[in-house]
């Protein structure tokens, strides 16, 4: 008996984790989604939330006028005592470097007002692929699984590892803050999170 491969990309938000879409691929699609949620294009890095604020609608302005690095970085590190040094640290950053956001607010809230953003690499995927309009913008798990059914000579016996990647990505039709995001790996099922302090 021969091992069978299935490939997967699952898509869930952070909040209403109950809710989610599961759709099969091939393994070439696999790759290719691999790479649309390892994209960075669409996201603004440490110093530039430092100096602008990104996001300048009135329901961001705490997490990106205010504490930008604090709140959409330090708070979403996986490890405790990094995210408690990295609070500190990042509270302290943005606390300094207020009167900055504050000078530039106005200029940036015309640029998005008059300019249309970048929409996230993965969206346009996900609605080719049929995925409903509540799963193409919001903060979202998303995994891509690669499960390897091994046979057994009965089916209690029968195996399956799992093993895959795993993401927290802000899908949005604007520029994201969000520079911090928790990656990691999927091993039989076990999932591994870390958090890459790596300017987006």
């Amino acid at each position: 008996m021969s091992t069978t491969t299935q490939f997967s990309l699952k898509v869930q938000p952070i909040i209403e984790k109950s809710h989610y879409r599961e759709i099969y691929l091939d393994e070439k699609n696999f790759e290719s989604v691999k790479t649309l949620c390892e994209n960075r294009t669409n996201m603004a890095g440490f110093f530039k939330a430092s100096v602008l604020p990104i996001r300048t609608d009135v329901t961001f302005l705490l997490s990106d006028l205010l504490l930008p690095n604090f709140i959409n970085g330090a708070l979403k590190i996986n490890d405790r005592y990094i995210r408690n040094i990295a609070g500190l640290l990042s509270f302290v950053w943005d606390i300094s470097t207020l009167p900055l956001r504050l000078i530039t607010y106005i200029p940036r809230h015309i640029y998005n007002l008059s300019v249309k953003q970048k929409e996230h690499p993965l969206i346009p995927y996900l609605k080719e692929n049929g995925f409903p309009k509540e799963m193409q913008t919001g903060l979202f798990k998303i995994e891509l699984l690669k499960k390897c059914k091994i046979p057994g000579a009965t089916l209690k016996d029968e195996k399956t590892h799992v093993n895959g990647f795993q993401y927290k990505i802000e899908l949005a039709d604007r520029e994201s803050p969000i520079f911090c995001p928790l990656e990691g790996t999927i091993e039989n099922g076990l999932s591994t999170l870390s958090s890459n302090l790596i300017g987006w």
